[in-house]
């Protein structure tokens, strides 16, 4: 349930509708991929929530963080209804989302480590699939009822009610945080970076640390800014948050073949295929439609197939996590792969803010906008490479031989 809620409030107070409400209030390009690097660095408060863990545990690191996070939603859905178009506006709601952001990491240190108790002694990939099935289906329907009261161009004042209904679903969120089981938290020296340091030190970890940090460094340079330059084209925003659906359904149709690879093969096929996937999928913005009709469709069925490939790389990647990270460790670990995946996020999305403004704003641009997010796609092509790298990775089947089995399964079937 906490994953659930956690889920639909980032649909309903962040990601997209964040971004369409800056945009609404007048925000340009590089002031909402300076809103995303904002947001990225707040994992640093992490290091604050690996102090206190020791003494609260981890359900209550999670709901101390999520009871602050509440507040400035709320202030969010007060600016939508009392703030006017402009850069004071542009800025509070900035600065709401950074301390939103601040307070759920400082409760998301406990995350991780509640996840890898919980499923514990269970198949991963199984435990996983119910866990996002769930939480996909339900923020299917969330995006598309947010999608259609959106509308086409709406005003300010009309995201106020998806703010307040953020709210909610997080103090309902933190009612059902108490019933997580979880162990205790291990008796660590009390040097935090001598512990981070200790972390780095394990061979699994670092190698996970470079693939992961590399991912969402080229992932944060392209995917904030697909929604600028798709409306840009001439999307509605109520459609725009439509494509979350599409990319959920994708994501919850995909993910319990990603669960079952898992389980069976482990998570290199499953890196491999998604990995792959993306990169292949940058080559689709090159044909991406004139404003349309055909635009919808291309846009739908683009978020659909997105969605299903990042079933499998967020499968894949949380196997390669677990597996990297000893529980004697565990929460030092999953905070320094926090740490670092945060700042090569914002930096991803910095730059990435910068490049889209200056292209943008060209009229002759060196090159068109499309063309350099099909370009970036390239980034996922070195992930997978990085990939290579990971823990066990060498000695797990391979994309090529699980196609052969499935192969051999399916002509047997037929004798």
């Amino acid at each position: 349930m906490n994953a659930l809620a956690f889920h639909l409030t980032g649909i309903m107070a962040a990601g997209s509708v964040y971004t369409l409400f800056l945009l609404t209030l007048g925000a340009e390009a590089y002031l909402v991929g300076l809103a995303i690097t904002f947001t990225q660095i707040s994992p640093i408060v992490q290091l604050a929530g690996l102090r206190v863990m020791h003494r609260l545990g981890k359900a209550r690191t999670l709901t101390a963080g999520y009871l602050v996070a509440v507040a400035p939603v709320v202030l969010l859905a007060c600016i939508s209804l009392f703030g006017k178009p402009g850069d004071a506006a542009i800025w509070l709601a900035v600065g709401c989302i950074a301390l939103y952001t601040l307070a759920l990491q400082f409760g998301l240190t406990g995350w991780m480590p509640l996840l890898q108790d919980v499923s514990a002694g269970d198949a991963m990939g199984a435990f996983f699939t119910r866990m996002r099935t769930l939480y996909q289906a339900a923020g299917a329907v969330a995006a598309l009822a947010v999608g259609v009261y959106l509308g086409r161009e709406p005003a300010p004042s009309r995201f106020a009610l998806t703010f307040a209904l953020a709210a909610a679903i997080m103090l309902f969120g933190i009612w059902h945080v108490r019933q997580i089981p979880e162990r205790p938290v291990s008796n660590r020296s009390p040097h935090l970076m001598r512990r981070l340091w200790h972390a780095a030190g394990i061979s699994p970890v670092r190698r996970f640390l470079a693939y992961n940090s590399l991912l969402n460094f080229v992932t944060f340079m392209a995917l904030p800014f697909w929604i600028v330059f798709l409306k840009r084209r001439g999307l509605p925003d109520g459609f725009i948050v439509v494509l979350i659906t599409a990319a959920s359904i994708g994501n919850a149709a995909g993910v319990r073949l990603w669960g079952w690879l898992v389980d069976s093969y482990d998570y290199r096929p499953v890196l491999t295929i998604a990995l792959l996937g993306q990169f292949l999928m940058g080559i689709s913005w090159l044909g991406m439609p004139l404003p349309g009709s055909l635009l919808y469709v291309w846009a739908v069925v683009f978020y659909l197939i997105w969605g299903a490939g990042e079933a499998g790389s967020l499968m894949g990647q949380t196997r390669a996590m677990f597996s990297a990270v000893p529980a004697s460790c565990q929460v030092d670990a999953f905070t320094l792969i926090t740490l670092c995946r945060s700042a090569c996020a914002a930096l991803g999305a910095f730059i990435g803010g910068r490049i889209f403004q200056i292209l943008l704003s060209e009229t002759q641009p060196v090159i068109h906008p499309e063309r350099w997010i099909a370009l970036l796609h390239i980034g996922f092509l070195a992930a997978w490479l990085s990939a290579q790298r990971l823990a066990g990775y060498a000695d797990q089947p391979s994309a090529a031989s699980v196609f052969s089995d499935a192969f051999k399964r399916s002509a047997r079937q037929r004798v």
